[in-house]
């Protein structure tokens, strides 16, 4: 209930358009190494990727490492973030931030 009248105070859909753009960024950037790696491994099997020493496969690997530290950095800041707002409102009250 809560959520709707506040909802309601700040405007239509409209105004919640540049959030929900923002969100439909995060996801699709949270699906671009998947697709990026797949794209590129199309038609590579595995045993043709044991014979390649470097090359391709060693920059496959690194970048979806790199990939996956990002995705993982972002997701210990959102947790970090939502830790400090718990204990924000713990100790100012319900209705800060």
């Amino acid at each position: 209930e809560r959520i709707e009248d506040r909802a309601k105070k700040q405007g239509g859909r409209l105004k919640r358009t540049p959030f929900l753009l923002s969100c439909t960024f995060l996801y699709f950037c949270m699906v671009c190494p998947v697709l990026v790696t797949t794209k590129v491994c199309e038609g590579m099997s595995m045993s043709c990727a044991v014979g390649l020493v470097g090359g391709l496969t060693s920059i496959l690997e690194q970048s979806l490492r790199l990939s996956v530290i990002v995705a993982l950095s972002g997701f210990l800041l959102g947790a970090f973030g939502d830790l400090n707002k718990t204990i924000g409102k713990l100790l100012k009250g319900e209705d800060t931030l």
